[in-house]
């Protein structure tokens, strides 16, 4: 029997304006909220380095397994900090994958024990996830570029992982 981890995306809700950039404490971990990332240049001919966005997903495990956390990526640039957690059966974690407005992009891979693995990702105008079989599916979010100029957003995504 295979194990193909079926994901619900739900789609993400609002852009919110602010200033500022606040740490993310664990949902149901009791996890102290993690460092605020260092400073990184925009890319060459884009706005200012000051033009970040938070992007959160919340992430549950709806499912008797215990999920771990086997890489969390980015296609953006070595400073950019990723906050995320090993996802225990019946838990939920909020993650902040926050990264540059331009081309930004966050995967995270969990593994459950016997070694399925299940690819959520997440990028500045929608979310996406990968099933253990190769299907995918995306889910139209918000197009943070076009919404936010020079301000800091944020964009809420969540995934579920259910039926493992």
């Amino acid at each position: 029997m295979s194990r193909i981890a079926r994901i619900a995306v739900v789609a993400a809700t609002t852009v919110t304006l602010m200033g500022g950039v606040a740490g993310i404490a664990a949902a149901d971990t009791g996890t102290p909220a993690p460092q605020t990332p260092p400073a990184a240049t925009a890319p060459a001919g884009s706005q200012s380095a000051s033009a970040t966005y938070h992007l959160y997903v919340t992430v549950y495990n709806d499912s008797n397994t215990d999920m771990k956390l086997v890489s969390a990526d980015h296609n953006d640039s070595a400073s950019w900090g990723q906050r995320a957690v090993d996802l225990p059966a019946h838990t939920s974690e909020k993650v902040d994958v926050s990264s540059w407005m331009y081309g930004a992009e966050a995967d995270l891979t969990y593994a459950d024990p016997s070694g399925g693995h299940v690819v959520m990702k997440a990028f500045d105008n929608w979310s996406g996830s990968n099933n253990t079989d190769g299907t995918t599916s995306h889910s139209q979010i918000v197009n943070v570029n076009g919404s936010i100029g020079s301000g800091t957003g944020h964009v809420n995504a969540e995934f579920h992982i259910t039926n493992r």
